[in-house]
């Protein structure tokens, strides 16, 4: 049985397999072990079948070569196939194993497990070095597994380099698709170092554009838009998601904003009301619901999509947080319909909204210049008749002077003259509706003098009036501004 085996796998390789060794320094003419070759005299240029190599026991085509103990190889590249019974719990299309026993100080510079190379050729379009198809496995299936276990410094899983002109490069270009789930890369660190990354994108040496990740992603097949706020009904199309809190050492996220991409291009109104009719809150999200959506822990503060949606529709869009599975493909978390919120639409709605206020302090500010003037030409007025009054050689009344300063925001002082012989005396504040709001008795007699502070009063118009022995004297206007 042994032989018919050793056989079978020479005679494929005589028909699949061209295998060739490269070394430094002479090699020796021996094939070890009771083995078959074919080729030159020496034993490096054979093709042989190695009965009993040395590695772990299995029949191998391929070449041997070996050094001497003075003499160091350098780049061996070889191709081994293995048969196993169909009973095994393993089964090996082609392995590429590189054995190294050195003898004295031998070394190696460079070990490849499997090598392949496409010559350049004219006439292929289309190469490949390395295509794996698998059509097998119920539970999984895996095109190319690779475990790096070596205690080297430096572990690669896979290696990529790409060389040469042409009109793009792909270090790799992965495809995944007609599953449910589909992972065009499914990068995962769980190991128990100190610093891990899922991935690690660095770009560097371009001319005109560099991305050290780019992600890009089409809308679903069952989304469309809402004719009404122009935002994605159903939207479940991320070029990038994240699940967690992001950092980033800029604290910039640059979004498009060229005027040349945009039309029916208008002025936002309405912002300072919508504004208003926003009421934010605070609170800590339900984390027990789903364990796999990274929601923050500890008290939050901002808005309820629901009742955003109600006053600005178009920064609120229904989107879908699909199933979680493992990598075994057990479901872990059920999927759910959600309603998310672009915060960065309040930007433009906040700078509006400041705009429209501001244009109502200005129109404030003439209102109260407006009134200013006026209540400087009744002064003048009543300034010319109480001094026609005051000239009088009869003049014995009591008399009540404009505040000053008016208009003011914290205390204003009222100036007031009492003939001799009052006996009560007093001055009434009222509002513009004239309300009562105060009064001031026990006035002293002669020249007078009443602090008033504004104190909680509201912004506007006020009168005050001095009444004499029940009898009103004069009434005057005044003005608080904050």
């Amino acid at each position: 049985m042994e032989t018919k085996r050793t056989q079978l796998l020479f005679c494929a390789a005589l028909l699949v397999v061209s295998t060739y060794a490269q070394i430094s320094g002479p090699a020796y003419n021996t094939i070890p072990g009771n083995n078959v070759g074919i080729g030159g005299t020496w034993a490096g240029a054979k093709l042989y079948v190695v009965s009993n190599p040395p590695n772990n026991g299995n029949p191998t085509i391929g070449t041997w070569t070996e050094a001497g103990a003075s003499q160091n190889i350098g780049n061996i590249t070889g191709l081994a196939a293995r048969a196993y019974s169909l009973g095994g719990t393993c089964g090996t299309g082609i392995a590429g194993d590189f054995d190294l026993f050195t003898q004295g100080n031998g070394s190696l510079s460079n070990g490849i497990g499997v090598r392949s190379t496409l010559p350049a050729t004219a006439g292929i379009v289309n190469g490949t070095g390395i295509s794996t198809q698998v059509l097998a496995g119920s539970n999984s299936a895996t095109g190319i597994a690779m475990l790096v276990s070596a205690p080297a410094l430096n572990k690669y899983g896979m290696k990529s380099k790409v060389n040469g002109s042409g009109l793009a490069s792909r270090g790799a270009e992965l495809w995944a698709l007609g599953a449910s789930t589909n992972y065009g890369a499914w990068c995962e660190v769980s190991a128990t170092g100190t610093t891990g990354y899922g991935v690690y994108g660095i770009a560097s040496g371009m001319t005109s554009f560099q991305a050290g990740v780019y992600g890009a992603a089409l809308q679903t097949a069952n989304a469309t838009i809402n004719q009404q706020n122009g935002t994605w009904n159903n939207n479940s199309s991320w070029a990038v998601y994240s699940n967690g809190p992001q950092f980033s050492t800029t604290h910039a996220l640059w979004g498009t904003s060229d005027e040349r991409l945009k039309n029916d291009i208008r002025p936002l109104k309405g912002a300072l009301q919508a504004i208003l009719g926003l009421e934010p809150k605070v609170y800590t999200y339900r984390r027990d619901l789903h364990p796999t959506f990274n929601l923050p822990p500890g008290e939050q503060m901002g808005l309820i999509s629901q009742e955003v949606q109600k006053i600005l529709p178009s920064l609120v869009m229904d989107t879908y947080y699909p199933n979680q599975y493992s990598k075994e493909g057990e479901l872990i978390d059920s999927g759910f319909e959600l309603k998310v919120m672009n915060y960065n639409g309040l930007i433009p709605l906040l700078v509006a909204a400041v705009k429209e206020h501001n244009g109502m302090l200005v129109e404030k500010d003439k209102e109260l210049e407006i009134l200013r003037e006026r209540i400087e030409a009744l002064e003048n007025v009543v300034r010319i008749e109480s001094s026609k009054e005051n000239t009088s050689p009869s003049y014995q009344r009591a008399y009540l002077h404009q505040n000053a300063p008016n208009p003011f925001t914290a205390t204003t002082l009222i100036r007031y003259e009492l003939p001799s012989g009052t006996r009560n005396a007093r001055i009434d504040l009222s509002d513009g509706k004239g309300q009562l709001i105060r009064s001031f008795d026990q006035l002293e007699s002669k020249d007078g003098k009443l602090l008033l502070e504004a104190g909680s009063l509201n912004s506007g118009v006020y009168y005050y009036s001095l009444i004499a022995d029940g009898e009103a004297v004069d009434t005057r206007m005044l003005m608080i501004t904050r």
